[in-house]
């Protein structure tokens, strides 16, 4: 069984790696976007869809979901949509 110390060393290393990813897949999708209107009208929909989607789980789950993880989702989609297409919705 892994120590506490492993524990937490491994937890730290899967939050870097997700905000990694969460930054590539931002400014990937930024670039995209800026690259045409039309995609950038489809990068802003998947956020729409993937908003949504966070909205109707943090719903289903309520206060079952463990220290407000499905509420802390739905502000990561508006924080990444707010990097990748900026403040237009």
């Amino acid at each position: 069984m892994p120590s506490e110390e492993e524990l937490k060393n491994e937890i730290y290393d899967l939050s870097a790696q997700v905000l990694a990813l969460s930054g590539i897949l931002s400014f990937v999708l930024r670039r995209i976007g800026k690259s045409d209107a039309q995609l950038l009208g489809l990068v802003s929909a998947g956020f729409d869809d993937a908003a949504d989607w966070a909205d109707r789980v943090a719903i289903k789950h309520g206060e079952r979901a463990a220290s407000g993880h499905t509420v802390k989702a739905v502000r990561i989609v508006e924080e990444l949509r707010a990097t990748a297409v900026g403040s237009q919705k």
